[in-house]
C-alpha cells in the first residue's frame, strides 16, 4: 500500500512564527498475516515569518506493527531526523525510537 500527502499549514493570526509545508510517501505491506511493516520518508520546509530563517527537515523511518485483532496492535518504530537551517545553530541530527500500544477504529 502506498501514501502520500502534501500539505501547506499556516500559522493562526495569534502566533505568526511560520509556515510549514509538508511531503509524506510511505510503503506499507503485510509480511506475516499479523505483522505488519511500515517505511516512511517526510520532507518538511519551515519558512520562518520573521528573520528569514529557513529549515529543511528530512525524516525517514521504519514502523513494525503486530496486530493482536483487527483494531489492537502494538507498535515499534524508529527514525532519523536531519534538520538544514540557513540560521546558526539551527542544524540538527537526532535518531528516535518509540512503542505504542494502539485501538484503531474503522468505519
Amino acid at each position: 500500500t502506498w501514501y502520500s500527502k502534501f500539505s501547506v499549514d499556516d500559522p493562526s493570526p495569534a502566533e505568526l512564527r511560520r509556515h510549514e509545508h509538508n511531503f509524506i510517501v510511505s510503503y506499507q505491506t503485510w509480511p506475516l498475516d499479523a505483522l505488519s511493516a511500515e517505511l516512511f520518508y517526510r520532507f518538511r520546509y519551515y519558512d520562518f515569518l520573521s528573520g528569514g530563517r529557513e529549515d529543511f527537515n528530512h525524516m525517514l523511518g521504519l514502523a513494525l506493527s503486530y496486530w493482536f485483532t483487527d483494531t489492537l496492535a502494538i507498535t515499534a518504530a524508529i527514525s532519523a531526523t536531519t534538520n538544514d537551517s540557513n540560521e546558526h545553530g539551527g542544524d540538527y541530527e537526532v535518531l528516535e525510537g518509540d512503542a505504542s500500544l494502539a485501538v484503531q477504529l474503522n468505519f
